[in-house]
């Protein structure tokens, strides 16, 4: 997760318009986490999800972990 949010960081400090998120795993336990913790970054930008692999979430259930935008 560390190596993750350190990316994100770099991402956006090079000017990235927002940050797309995904995981391999069936729930999406990982990435609420890293909502949590992007979400308190101070240059947070939108957060993109792409739940194929936890598609039994519901747009408004990632909306309410900061996500944007789902795709």
């Amino acid at each position: 997760m560390d190596d993750v949010l350190t990316r994100a960081e770099a991402y956006l400090a090079a000017g990235a318009a927002d940050i797309m998120i995904h995981s391999r795993k069936d729930t999406p336990d990982k990435i609420f986490e890293f909502c949590k913790r992007c979400n308190a970054l101070e240059n947070r930008r939108p957060l993109v999800a792409v739940p194929s692999t936890y598609n039994h979430m519901t747009e408004k259930a990632l909306a309410e972990h900061g996500v944007n935008m789902v795709i």
